[in-house]
C-alpha cells in the first residue's frame, strides 16, 4: 500500500512539472486578452515577426492583421516600412498617444477586414518625405478618430478607394485630411470636418458625406467628377 501511495505522489508531482512547463507567459507588453500595450514597430522589421493579431512575412513584404488591438501610451501605435501591403481580416484597433498608424513609405491596404484607430494627433500619419511615394486604400472598412488629422501627409500622395471611411476629429482647427495631393476615388467617405490639399485634390465617383464649418474642399488644383452631394439638407446637381 505504502508503495502504491509512493507511486501515486511521484506521479502527481511529474504532472504538475508538466503543466507549469505547459504554462503559457505572455510579454509584459501583451494582457491575457491580447491586447498589445507597446508600440508594434514594422519599419525596423528585418525578418519575420508575429505577434496577437499580426504576422509580417519579411520576405514578402506583406503584413497581416487578424484582430489586432494595440492600446498603448506610446507615441506610435503601429509603424509600417516603405514598400508594404497590409491585408485586413477581422476587426483591428489601433490606439496611441499621438499617431495611431504611421506609413514610413508606399503602403496599399487591401482585404475585407476592419481597421479603427484613435490618436490624440493623427489617425494616419505619412511620415515619408518622398513625393513619389503612395498610400493606397484599395479595400476595407477604415474609422478614425483623431485630435487634430484624420489622415496628414505632407509629401506622399493619399488615395481612398473603399470600401467606407469614417473620419471624426476634435480640434477646434483639425481636418479630416491634410496632403500634398488627396485622391477620394470611390467608396463612401463620411468626415465631420474639411479635406485639404495643398496641391492637388481630386474627388470621382464617391459617396460623399462631409459636415464642415469651412469648405468641404480646399485644394490649389481641385477636380471633382461624378459625385453626388448634399448641401445644407438639400441635394446638388452632379458635379463636372
Amino acid at each position: 500500500m505504502n508503495m502504491i501511495r509512493r507511486k501515486l505522489t511521484a506521479l502527481i508531482l511529474v504532472l504538475c512539472t508538466v503543466f507549469s512547463l505547459c504554462a503559457v507567459v505572455l510579454p509584459a507588453d501583451v494582457l491575457a486578452d491580447n491586447i498589445i500595450t507597446k508600440t508594434v514597430n514594422i519599419a525596423i522589421a528585418n525578418k519575420n515577426e508575429r505577434g496577437p493579431g499580426y504576422d509580417w512575412a519579411n520576405r514578402y513584404d506583406v503584413l497581416t492583421l487578424d484582430n489586432l488591438h494595440i492600446d498603448t501610451t506610446d507615441p506610435y501605435g503601429l509603424r509600417l516600412p516603405d514598400n508594404c501591403t497590409v491585408v485586413l481580416k477581422g476587426d483591428n484597433t489601433i490606439k496611441a498617444a499621438k499617431y495611431g498608424l504611421a506609413c514610413s513609405g508606399t503602403v496599399v491596404f487591401k482585404g475585407s477586414g476592419t481597421l479603427t484607430i484613435e490618436a490624440g494627433d493623427v489617425g494616419i500619419y505619412l511620415v515619408s518625405q518622398d513625393s513619389t511615394h503612395k498610400i493606397r486604400l484599395i479595400d476595407g472598412k477604415y474609422t478614425i478618430k483623431a485630435g487634430t488629422y484624420g489622415v496628414y501627409s505632407e509629401y506622399a500622395d493619399f488615395s481612398f478607394v473603399g470600401e467606407t471611411m469614417d473620419i471624426e476629429v476634435t480640434g477646434e482647427n483639425s481636418a479630416a485630411i491634410l496632403g500634398r495631393r488627396v485622391n477620394l476615388m470611390g467608396g463612401t467617405f463620411t468626415a465631420n470636418s474639411s479635406v485639404e490639399s495643398t496641391h492637388e485634390l481630386a474627388v470621382e465617383g464617391a459617396n460623399l458625406d462631409i459636415t464642415s464649418d469651412r469648405p468641404a474642399f480646399s485644394a490649389k488644383i481641385l477636380s471633382i467628377k461624378d459625385v453626388a452631394m448634399t448641401s445644407g439638407g438639400a441635394s446638388v446637381e452632379e458635379y463636372n
